[in-house]
């Protein structure tokens, strides 16, 4: 069954979070520079990946990619082709992270951020029964208790189901109650990941990585 309409709280409008849906990656943000247009200028800006920066690490096939926080609390969904596509999204109200297929009724598709959050009773629990397949970690403090106001909304655009991130299982839409597939994950910092996968790759951020 479709969750209740009530559970639903829109905390943007759709895709004004842009997920990120051309990902480029480096051996680490060395050379990267962003040009900037802020109230203090127009300037160019060399975003720095320390050690301590934590990252989720996805390992496939014998290769190794990072995805660093720093990218994702701000863009919440990477649609990524990985030893075939791959989906990474993170929920920076709750900080959860799932790595799963991005394949609906058989086929790829891209996802992208709805703006809204489900505030259902059962996050919390669900968070700590699905071990191994979602995890808590802020990019400030990785100790840090799992929060539950509210949980990312996904959105597949091949049918426009909306599915918790969290759970990866659409909550409402044409495909109620379908799952995607789960991959592992883990998340380290940056130094951690680097050292136990010296050839990993790591995704730099916009303008590198595209958008919607």
């Amino acid at each position: 069954m479709p969750v209740p309409g009530a559970e639903l709280e829109r905390g943007a409008l759709r895709d004004a979070i842009p997920a990120i849906t051309d990902p480029a990656f480096g051996a680490d943000w060395s050379g990267v520079a962003v040009e900037v247009n802020d109230e203090f200028g127009e300037y160019t800006a060399t975003p720095r990946l320390a050690d301590g920066d934590r990252v989720v690490g996805v390992e496939r096939d014998g290769r190794a990619r990072a995805y660093p926080l720093r990218i994702l609390v701000w863009h919440e969904v990477v649609n990524d082709s990985f030893d075939g596509p791959l989906l990474v999204t993170y929920c920076p109200i709750c900080r959860s992270g799932v790595v799963a297929e991005r394949v609906v009724d058989g086929e790829p598709t891209a996802f992208g951020v709805t703006g809204l959050l489900w505030q259902p009773p059962g996050v919390r629990a669900a968070a700590r029964n699905q071990s191994g397949d979602a995890f808590g970690a802020s990019s400030d403090d990785p100790d840090a208790p799992l929060r539950n106001s509210g949980n990312l909304v996904v959105r597949d655009k091949a049918t426009g189901s909306y599915w918790s991130q969290l759970l990866a299982r659409v909550i409402c839409g044409p495909r109620t109650g379908d799952e995607l597939a789960i991959r592992a994950s883990t998340v380290a910092t940056w130094e951690e990941w680097r050292t136990s996968h010296s050839t990993t790759d790591v995704l730099v951020p916009p303008p590198h990585s595209g958008t919607l």
